[in-house]
């Protein structure tokens, strides 16, 4: 998926290697939504690669990022990604979110 945010190109991944995403779902249930780090740390996991400064494997190069311009959409993609994948018929067994 791509996407433009604050005029920087950015390509969410269109696949999920299972093992280094075995605890995805599990991190997803317990993730606080006010905690910059767990916000940050779910984001490298989507984020393929990006025209910003740094590595968006990196934790730590999300701290920069414009909190309204260019965190917050990217955790709004990140969470449709999400919800696309798991909402798609035959994913995850009923009751598994």
């Amino acid at each position: 998926m791509e996407l433009v945010v604050n005029g920087r190109c950015v390509t969410m991944k269109d696949k999920l290697p299972a093992r280094e995403n075995w605890d995805l779902i599990s991190q997803w249930r317990e993730l606080d939504p006010n905690s910059f780090d767990d916000m940050a740390g779910m984001l490298a996991r989507f984020v393929e690669s990006w025209d910003f400064p740094g590595d968006p494997k990196d934790v730590e190069s999300y701290a920069e990022l414009d909190l309204f311009r260019e965190f917050s959409p990217l955790v709004e993609a990140m969470n449709q990604l999400f919800r696309g994948i798991t909402e798609e018929p035959g994913n995850l067994p009923n009751g598994s979110i």
